[in-house]
């Protein structure tokens, strides 16, 4: 168990450009321009071959799970400390988690559920169930806090051990999907590679990347990046980190070796960068804006997509009295500038939103309440990860999954608190109203 002091702005730093980045490859997967009769025309980016390779430096999904990892292992060690126990842990973990994703889910059911009841059905279906793919993070986000505490155990008992059994499944799996061509065996390393990921981001809280001598952290640096270059050149691999329009099958989903082998890289960098001290000391201003972007990553995740499409249409409108200048207005770089600017709006008010919907702590919570909320949640959310998010007798399991997410909330919010149970005096993120 290693304690820190403070807050560990490598860590901060990483996690809030990570969620940055996946912004800004969002904005850049699509291009669009108008034609000589004005109409738009959308088609999926296709880089240069050169981009291939740059998309491994700029692949930042490991490193939000290194983060993730890191912080639960400090969240697992409070519950320790402080005797709190599962419970705690389990509410205080989803009643975070469960509202600002009903919220988001069922605003865009409703949206894709009035498009389908005007006569859109087959565009909404296929629109919804697209757009919701975005749900397959917080569904292997559900999964790894529900069994943080236990990966954190085995990681204090275990170490390196861990790591060596992730490796070993994952390298099963890929054998399947590139060996006999199992494309959707490949699903599996959703749950393999991202908490391998987040154990590499426990190990990191315990010490590894960042102590001991500076060498071994070049050399597992070298070795992750070398690893990454033999199974692209020698062994078939995508050269791609990412997908694009010419390259759609890639490393990251599902993901391959080679990602899990980038976490390592990027935890080694992480190490690397934290042991310089260049991020030791950081601006008031500049430590407020990164705390304010974590504060609101799963809120940024989630609503990102949209800001960057009413961005695109609010620049589209102005092309159309402005056509000569379209090519420079519905460029990426712009796109991605719009979808910025309103992000920076929506995001705080949608989190004030999402605050106000996470229950309060009892003085005790409901273990089994909770569990079972998990449970449900991570059921509806892979349901709506996989079928989209609608209410229509056409899309039955669209429609399960919705109202798998509402059961599951309501859940949480009787987890938290139950029936009879004062409110606690001591929960410090919905601190009871003076008198």
């Amino acid at each position: 168990m290693s304690a820190e002091i403070g807050r560990n702005h490598t860590v901060d730093v990483t996690r809030a450009l990570s969620v940055l980045i996946v912004v800004v490859f969002h904005g850049l997967l699509y291009t669009a321009h108008l034609t000589l009769d004005g109409s738009l025309y959308i088609t999926q980016w296709s880089p240069p071959s050169w981009v291939f390779f740059a998309s491994w430096l700029l692949m930042a999904m490991p490193a939000f799970f290194v983060c993730g990892g890191f912080a639960n292992a400090l969240i697992v060690d409070k519950m320790y400390a402080r005797g709190t126990g599962f419970s705690h842990y389990l509410a205080n973990r989803g009643r975070r988690l469960t509202g600002g994703l009903t919220l988001f889910v069922t605003f865009f059911a409703v949206v894709a559920s009035l498009a389908g009841w005007l006569g859109f059905f087959d565009y909404a279906y296929q629109a919804s169930t697209h757009f919701m793919r975005l749900l397959w993070f917080i569904s292997v986000y559900l999964v790894i806090v529900l069994f943080a505490p236990f990966l954190v155990r085995l990681h204090d008992r275990f170490g390196a051990w861990v790591l060596v059994v992730f490796m070993v499944a994952i390298v099963i799996v890929d054998r399947g999907v590139f060996g006999h061509q199992l494309r959707g065996l490949g699903e599996l390393n959703m749950f393999l590679v991202w908490p391998l990921c987040h154990q590499l981001g426990i190990g990191y809280q315990r010490g590894w990347f960042r102590t001991g001598p500076v060498a071994r952290t070049w050399v597992q640096l070298g070795l992750a990046a070398g690893g990454i270059a033999v199974l692209v050149f020698l062994f078939g691999y995508p050269p791609s980190a990412v997908g694009f329009g010419n390259m759609p099958v890639a490393n990251h989903l599902p993901p391959t070796l080679a990602m899990a082998l980038l976490g390592v890289a990027q935890a080694a960098v992480m190490g690397l960068v934290e042991r310089s001290g260049v991020l030791r000391n950081m601006r008031p201003r500049t430590e407020k804006l990164v705390g304010t972007i974590n504060a609101l990553a799963m809120t940024i995740y989630l609503w990102h997509i949209p800001c960057l499409a009413i961005g695109g249409m609010a620049l589209l409108t102005v092309s159309t009295f402005v056509p000569s200048l379209s090519w420079l207005l519905l460029s990426q770089a712009l796109v991605i500038a719009a979808g910025l600017a309103v992000l920076s709006v929506v995001a705080p008010a949608v989190g004030w939103v999402e605050f106000r919907l996470i229950p309060p702590l009892g003085e005790h919570q409901d273990r089994d309440l909770a569990l079972l909320s998990f449970c449900v949640m991570i059921a509806g959310s892979m349901l709506v990860w996989n079928h989209g998010a609608m209410f229509d007798v056409r899309a039955p399991l669209s429609t399960v999954g919705v109202l798998s997410l509402w059961v599951g909330a309501v859940l949480m919010v009787r987890a938290s608190r139950p029936a009879g149970v004062a409110r606690s005096t001591r929960d410090t993120l919905k601190l009871p109203r003076r008198r």
